[in-house]
């Protein structure tokens, strides 16, 4: 009886810890897709725009983000040159949304993320 409760446990066990497996390779393998779809259109476009948007739309989509921008830093300040949400969603991005000049000058000087109150990341 006891054999049997033990055989139990760790069949039990080794089915959860393959199903969790099973779906992290799901993940891995529709990350590897888009990266793919990503490169494609990347090589395909010509106009440095077109890519940006591209990559955007790539990134939106890859993450849990609901929409995204790509702000080029220069010396002049900074300026959103590509902006996507996420697909399904609706909801655009707030016109007149302002840019916390503060947290992207920490984001461009340290390379790491900046979240403010919202966890937004700039």
């Amino acid at each position: 009886m006891f054999l049997f409760l033990v055989v139990a446990l760790t069949t039990g066990y080794m089915t959860r810890e393959l199903e969790r497996e099973r779906r992290s390779a799901v993940e891995r393998a529709a990350q590897a897709d888009s990266l793919r779809e990503l490169s494609m259109s990347l090589v395909s476009e010509t106009d440095i725009k077109d890519v940006f948007e591209v990559l955007i739309g790539n990134a939106v989509n890859m993450t849990s983000a609901e929409r995204g921008r790509l702000i080029l830093s220069s010396q002049e300040g900074f300026t959103v040159v590509a902006s996507s949400n996420r697909v399904g969603n609706t909801t655009p991005a707030p016109e007149g949304e302002t840019i916390d000049e503060h947290q992207l000058r920490q984001a461009a000087t340290t390379g790491e993320a900046v979240f403010d109150g919202d966890r937004r990341a700039w």
